[in-house]
């Protein structure tokens, strides 16, 4: 039997009408098409026909169709992905959701969109499949009856947290520190403080620059969600010294996992501020409706980032927008004792979400400086992730869409640094980045050797 629910007729539905077309739509994708892979579209806020502001979770074998639909309506929080879903294991009453790949977001994101989504109906039960105890799955592999259930990564933060507290008397810290009464406060006095009165300037600036009216009450209601959410995400410095060497926090294999889980938690909490933060970004793109050479700049790497500010006239840069807000507030151990990549990593999936909005306005530029190739950059991390998911498209057609430049470098022996000596290059695409940035680390390492020969 076919899915009930179509794209044209979410304007159609009330609430009520809209929840059980979805709920019939699961269960019938539990019975026919039992732990197959299903695409499914996640929203943490939905207006429907009858004026209710609901959380949508779907599942369907017509993906394009439904993003679509979606991006038409610039929904700014979707996620998408896939699932699978099965009868419970010991009740085949229960549906089970175990979702497996989340474009741009995160698992636990979506588990909490479809708890919400139907209204905590205990029959529904959604899981990140990598949490979920192998025994307890139906199919093959559920040979091994003994194996132990995978401890998720939250869980491992939790006890590396009370290890690092055993390992260095002086961090006393508890994985959920929190204290709302605590932060309000903290809030209050901030705005006497001189990283509140930086960031309060530079959002003048930027509100100067692309002709935004400033409402400062307002400014004031982003810095608090800020100092909320670093509050309850509690994403502090993994890497924690201890006699003899470090917490595992640093450890290559376990702490990735680990720094993973608390860079997902402080993501979840700093959605309220992101978001508020990126409606700024909808404000500057009106200013430059009229323009028709609008550039929105990615970038990474040493030396890309002034690249594009100076280069992008006329258009966006991260950090010459919301980025740039913070610009001179980078520490924010100060503010709440926390690291500062859960706050860049929320800006750039913002910047990133609102640029995939307005792609058919705005000529995408990529800028690319030395390290910038790596895996574990912004753009490959963040960003790319985040106009997949918005788009609804695979990697090729992200990185082919977009104007790639490569920062014009040198390496400046009394400095022992790299600086910019002139424009950007501009190249054909992302593999023509990697053969640019090894032929200028080439002319460092032959200038390298004939320094050595004459010396």
């Amino acid at each position: 039997m076919p899915s009930l629910l179509h794209p044209e007729m979410l304007a159609t539905l009330p609430a009520t009408d809209l929840l059980k077309i979805v709920k019939r739509d699961l269960r019938q994708a539990a019975e026919k098409a039992h732990g197959k892979d299903r695409a499914f579209f996640a929203l943490k806020e939905f207006t429907t026909k009858d004026g209710k502001k609901v959380s949508l979770f779907l599942v369907t074998d017509k993906p394009k169709e439904w993003a679509e639909t979606l991006n038409r309506k610039k929904q700014p929080k979707l996620l998408s992905g896939t699932c699978a879903i099965m009868k419970g294991a010991d009740d085949p009453k229960k549906t089970q959701i175990l979702i497996k790949k989340v474009l741009g977001g995160t698992t636990a994101s979506v588990t909490k969109i479809v708890d919400v989504a139907l209204l905590k109906d205990a029959t529904f039960q959604a899981h990140d499949v990598a949490d979920v105890d192998k025994a307890a799955v139906p199919g093959p592999q559920n040979s091994d009856k003994t194996a132990p259930a995978k401890k998720s990564g939250e869980q491992m933060a939790r006890e590396s947290y009370e290890q690092a507290k055993k390992d260095n008397p002086k961090f006393d810290r508890d994985f959920a520190d929190y204290d709302p009464k605590v932060v309000r406060a903290q809030a209050r006095i901030s705005l006497e403080y001189s990283e509140f009165k930086r960031f309060l300037k530079d959002v003048k600036g930027f509100c100067s620059t692309y002709g935004i009216p400033l409402d400062q009450k307002d400014v004031q209601k982003i810095w608090w969600e800020l100092l909320d959410g670093l509050g309850k995400g509690n994403y502090f410095d993994p890497f924690v010294e201890k006699a003899g060497g470090w917490n595992k926090f640093g450890d290559e294999k376990e702490g990735k996992i680990i720094r993973e889980a608390l860079l997902t938690n402080a993501m979840e909490a700093l959605e309220k501020f992101s978001s508020h933060a990126a409606s700024y970004l909808d404000k500057a793109v009106e200013t430059l409706k009229d323009n028709p050479s609008k550039v929105w700049a990615f970038w990474s790497g040493t030396g890309a980032k002034d690249a594009a500010k100076d280069e992008v006239k006329d258009g966006i840069v991260l950090e010459g927008s919301i980025g740039g807000w913070f610009e001179n507030v980078w520490n924010f151990t100060a503010l709440r004792g926390v690291n500062n990549m859960a706050v860049w990593t929320s800006l750039s999936n913002a910047y990133a979400s609102t640029a995939a909005k307005y792609r058919k306005d705005f000529n995408f530029r990529g800028y690319v400086g030395i390290g910038g190739t790596r895996e574990q950059n912004v753009w490959n991390m963040v960003e790319k992730p985040a106009l997949m998911r918005v788009l609804n498209v695979e990697m090729p057609a992200v990185v082919n869409g977009v104007d790639w430049y490569v920062a014009n470098m040198k390496w400046n022996f009394d400095k022992k640094d790299w600086e910019r000596v002139g424009p950007s290059f501009s190249v054909p695409n992302r593999e023509a980045v990697a053969k640019k940035l090894e032929e200028i680390e080439a002319e460092k390492k032959k200038e390298e050797a004939a320094r050595a020969g004459t010396s």
